[in-house]
């Protein structure tokens, strides 16, 4: 099937060529949406002001902060800049799938991982976005990668990158430390087989968590300390089957048929890697321990304090790459077995270059789908700037949409009213409301909740004077509640 050298090299060559097309085509084209301008408000801090707003803010640890800071001080601010950090991570992140591919597959295994990397649209989506999933997923496949050489080998460089992996990993998101348990999980099945692993494996991720802990120990030294997720949702019964569809196949909260095919070719491959694999053993441990009882046991945690949500789980893909990989393996050895496999290798070609078209097709929904939109706060802004005037008066529906808007807009906001009622503007005023998805389902924020309103209730006796809407969950209305009724 796929045991063709020549073919490998060159489905290699597209492979990098297709990731990075996918990661850098138009990079700093798409407004900044609301969580990336948070990026740009930390990084125009100094240096120590910066951490102290990192840790008041809560959502995230503060690596990747300090490494985009580096970006932004160096290069400017633009959205290109703010957003390379990630674009890069998301191309070493291909390179390092194909490494664990490898140690899970062998040669085929190693494209293969590298092939879901590159096209997966979560991994694509997430290398455009300067936010920390990029970074945390390239830190995660390298974190698993080493853990699995060192299964097999120990080596104290190994041990001392995975000590540093693991210790940056959890100082970038905080979900890093699902990932450190699941790996803690699988080394506790190794204790009788190989007790010397599990005790140094338990003592490297023990002395990786106490930079954390420190960390979280100055943010809970703050008198009222919030982890700004009070937006959460309680995740429903079948969460745990929404999340396993985004790892399979990044369907992002509303199905399409690319990721639809493409997860049908992630499933078919893991069913190989169960039923047909040489390693079943290990197989089956990196399902349980890597994917359902982290999901399931963050489930559980979450109808107690909701912390569920589908992209924070990013850190787990590795494992898929790992289940992948190893049934690319089993199905080519599975075809070598059976009558006329001669014919299937000299069909070899096509075969990659399906996959290819299927893949890049995946991906590719991440520049023309509507769930994947961004915020166009540079629409909204723009607007305001050609139709409002100097210092119009301004009504948010929430104070931090004060941020998006400083980048875009550049002008004086501390006047700006805020709440949830937009009669305590002096009429008219324009009103700027936005719409988030927090769907718990979906790592793609920007689209409009499907069982929300369109747009809020306008008060009793305004009217709409002009407005500027957009699909991305944003509105500018200008209101006067003096003129008429609404």
């Amino acid at each position: 099937m796929l045991d063709n050298s020549k073919s490998e090299r060159v489905f290699g060559i597209i492979i990098i060529l297709l990731a990075a097309l996918l990661r850098y085509y138009q990079l700093g084209l798409p407004s900044l949406w609301h969580d990336e301008a948070f990026t740009w408000y930390f990084t125009r801090l100094p240096w120590l002001e910066m951490l102290d707003t990192v840790r008041l803010d809560g959502v995230n640890p503060p690596v990747y902060y300090l490494v985009s800071k580096v970006f932004v001080d160096l290069f400017g601010d633009s959205e290109l800049i703010l957003r390379l950090l990630s674009a890069i991570a998301g191309i070493v992140s291909v390179y390092l799938g194909w490494l664990l591919g490898r140690q899970a597959g062998g040669r085929i295994g190693s494209w293969a991982g590298a092939w879901l990397i590159a096209f997966h649209p979560m991994a694509v989506h997430y290398a455009r976005d300067a936010r920390p999933y990029s970074l945390a997923l390239a830190m995660a496949l390298l974190l698993v990668y080493l853990f699995t050489r060192l299964r097999e080998e120990s080596d104290r460089r190994l041990w001392l990158f995975a000590f540093i992996t693991l210790l940056l990993g959890q100082l970038t998101h905080y979900f890093f430390f699902v990932l450190g348990g699941a790996l803690v999980l699988f080394a506790l099945t190794e204790m009788t087989r190989k007790p010397l692993f599990f005790r140094a494996w338990m003592l490297l991720w023990l002395g990786a968590f106490l930079p954390l802990a420190g960390w979280m120990g100055w943010y809970f030294s703050q008198p009222t300390p919030s982890l700004g997720i009070g937006w959460i949702e309680l995740p429903p019964l079948d969460a745990p089957l929404g999340t396993l569809g985004n790892l399979l196949s990044g369907f992002g909260g509303v199905e399409s048929s690319p990721s639809a095919v493409f997860g049908l070719i992630v499933i078919v491959f893991i069913l190989f890697a169960l039923y047909r694999g040489e390693r079943t053993r290990i197989i089956r441990q990196v399902l349980w321990f890597g994917l359902l009882i982290p999901i399931a046991g963050v489930w559980v945690i979450s109808q107690r304090r909701p912390v569920y949500v589908d992209r924070y789980f990013i850190v787990l893909l590795p494992f898929v790459v790992y289940l992948f990989a190893g049934g690319a393996q089993a199905a080519l050895q599975w075809i070598q077995k059976i009558k006329g496999h001669e014919r299937w290798n000299k069909a070899s070609t096509l075969i990659w270059a399906f996959l290819l078209f299927i893949g890049f097709w995946a991906g590719w929904q991440v520049h023309v789908d509507v769930k994947y939109s961004r915020e166009d706060w540079r629409g909204l802004s723009r607007y305001l700037e050609e139709n409002a005037g100097e210092q119009p008066e301004l009504w948010l529906s929430e104070p931090e949409a004060s941020v998006p808007m400083q980048y875009y807009y550049r002008q004086d906001l501390s006047s700006a009213s805020t709440g949830d009622n937009p009669m305590m503007c002096d009429f008219p005023c324009w009103w700027v409301w936005r719409q988030p998805y927090t769907s718990t389902h979906a790592f793609s924020q920007a689209v409009t909740l499907p069982d929300r309103p369109e747009r809020p209730d306008l008060p009793d006796g305004c009217t709409i004077l002009d407005k500027w809407d957009s699909s991305t969950g944003l509105a500018l209305w200008k209101v006067d509640c003096e003129v008429g009724e609404g």
